[in-house]
């Protein structure tokens, strides 16, 4: 077999994620038994995961800030329509003024629960499931405090990997060579005999001089 990236050469192993058969430099070049472009490539999906991640932060945030702040103002006309006398509009200045305060609440405690979930989520269901109910009021809690800094580290990611949605994957991967072609050689009889310099015709298979074969 042929190396995938030096097809002049033989092959000494193979790529752990794509099989490809690669020669001793290769290997020696290679990241725990992983070719450049799979290295690549896994590079390439994990920054998009990332990114991915990043922009759910922000949008997880933005929506349900708008939703629990709409729910709780919900709640409270409710309330103010039970009241003799109907709305109390001084209230209205009021809640519009803690409105921010309200969203921002309702938002990063959303993304506490969320980022808490991610750290204890594993392979079990059931125990993810039983950790998830425990993390809920913890993140609720801590959510307003550290959501700044969550922020801050999702917006530098979205600002450090934005090259990669201007490129394809394949802008990451090395260009295949093309498959290896032995060069044929071709051999060309001598006008000479390889004995004893005799001349001969390139026709004959023997020489006239010494009569050895040539």
């Amino acid at each position: 077999m042929r190396c995938h990236y030096h097809p002049d050469r033989e092959a000494t192993g193979q790529c752990k994620s794509g099989n490809e058969f690669l020669c001793q430099e290769c290997i020696n070049q290679s990241t725990v038994g992983i070719c450049r472009n799979c290295t690549q490539r896994i590079r390439h999906q994990e920054t998009l995961k990332k990114r991915n991640s990043a922009k759910t932060d922000i949008r997880l945030f933005i929506a349900s800030g708008i939703i629990g702040a709409t729910i709780l103002y919900g709640l409270l006309l409710n309330g103010m329509y039970t009241m003799e006398g109907g709305i109390i509009w001084a209230l209205i200045p009021i809640l519009a003024l803690f409105s921010p305060l309200i969203a921002y609440g309702s938002g990063a405690g959303i993304l506490g629960i969320k980022k808490l979930a991610e750290l204890v989520w594993n392979n079990s269901i059931i125990i993810s499931l039983l950790l998830l109910l425990l993390i809920i009021p913890i993140g609720l809690f801590v959510g307003p405090f550290v959501a700044p800094y969550w922020l801050y580290k999702a917006r530098k990611t979205l600002r450090e990997t934005a090259y990669i949605e201007t490129l394809p994957e394949s802008a990451f991967i090395y260009p295949t060579p093309p498959p290896y072609q032995p060069t044929q050689t071709t051999t060309t009889k001598s006008n000479f005999c390889p004995h004893c310099g005799a001349p001969i015709n390139p026709e004959d298979n023997f020489c006239k001089a010494c009569g050895k074969h040539t």
